[in-house]
């Protein structure tokens, strides 16, 4: 392979013979390609006219023979090629053979693997990657928790006291300044401190149950013939939601229903008729719980439907046995203003009449 000073003394000699030809052109015409042209190791003009591996002066006065010949072009016959494989580029004739070659000193140096290998270590890949991780530095001295620090600010509360807090008094947040119950409060809130957040909590009343049946053998205290149950009164709904800017004297007012009344239970023994026509029940209904609203400064922001009766008990009623009540339809949200934020509305479990609770 040639190295890079052959090759430039080889391009300089190059250029010291066409520079030497072209001072002739005003003589002549220079053509694309002689008739008699030598090719000499795959070149068509080689310049080493006997191909004795250096330009001597036989070379040059054969160049001289060919000076102002007329030349016929061959469109393929100039065509050169590089080639670039193994960090070397490699100088082609048309016909692939050799003509030059220059190793370029761009090859790839040794991975961090193999000069860990070079460095006398020992083992595959993946253990020269698991011997990167060094070993664990000591521990730090443990710091305070953030609710410690909480607390030497000057702060008060339990751990869920500071999660509150941290909440930016928002709609889960405890109140600030108190709360109201109108179970223990009474049914009107007056705003004496403007507030710019106010949680609520409005509950409708449920519906009473339907009565309960019993029906025995005369002078028996048990109710072996029918023991049905009325339906349970429909269940009150609860709706939690934000109210917002409120200024000093703003009024809220509660206008509650109580809880809807169960029916009676029914007592009947077996007549001289058995099932048909007994001459007690059906057990009666329960009552339905009316509407709870929610006013301010007088005028409605929410209503809330109460629970309506359950159906009693019956024997024969449905033909001849023993029937059980149906259950009331729970309360719903009828209407609420626009601008109130409905955080959630649930149905509650228990009996109740209309509750309203602030927390400000």
């Amino acid at each position: 392979m040639l190295n890079q000073r052959t090759s430039l003394y080889k391009h300089i000699g190059w250029f010291l013979i066409v520079s030497f030809i072209f001072s002739f052109s005003g003589l002549s015409t220079l053509q694309a390609q002689a008739v008699s042209g030598n090719s000499c190791n795959g070149l068509p003009y080689n310049p080493d006219v006997d191909c004795n591996g250096s330009i001597n002066t036989p070379d040059f006065l054969y160049l001289l023979t060919l000076f102002q010949e007329d030349f016929v072009a061959e469109s393929d016959s100039l065509s050169l090629n590089l080639e670039y494989s193994g960090d070397t580029l490699y100088l082609l004739s048309s016909s692939g053979a050799l003509i030059d070659a220059v190793e370029l000193g761009f090859a790839d140096g040794m991975s961090a693997y193999e000069l860990w290998l070079q460095n006398g270590n020992s083992g595959t890949i993946e253990e020269f990657l698991e011997n990167l991780v060094g070993e664990p530095g000591p521990q730090g001295e443990p710091g305070l928790s953030a609710y410690e620090i909480w607390l030497n600010l000057g702060n008060e509360g339990t751990q869920e006291d500071f999660i509150s807090a941290l909440s930016g008094n928002a709609a889960a947040s405890p109140s600030v300044h108190g709360v109201f119950d109108s179970n223990s409060d009474g049914s009107i809130f007056i705003v004496e401190q403007a507030t710019s957040t106010l949680c609520i909590e409005l509950w409708g009343a449920s519906g009473g149950d339907g009565g309960a049946i019993c029906g025995s053998m005369p002078g028996s205290s048990d109710c072996e013939l029918c023991n049905a149950q009325g339906g349970s009164g429909g269940q009150a709904l609860k709706m939690v939601s934000m109210l917002y800017n409120l200024a000093n004297g703003d009024t809220l007012e509660l206008i509650a229903s109580s809880e809807g009344t169960a029916g009676s239970q029914v007592s009947c023994e077996v007549g001289t008729t058995g099932w048909v026509n007994w001459d007690c029940g059906p057990a009666s209904n329960g009552t339905a719980a009316g509407s709870t609203q929610l006013l301010l400064n007088g005028t409605s922001i929410a209503e809330i439907s109460g629970g309506t009766e359950g159906i009693g008990a019956c024997i024969g009623c449905q033909g001849d046995g023993c029937f059980e009540g149906e259950a009331g339809a729970p309360g719903s949200l009828v209407s609420s203003a626009a601008w109130i934020c409905t955080v959630s509305t649930e149905l509650i479990e228990e009996s109740t009449g209309s509750r309203l609770i602030l927390r400000y």
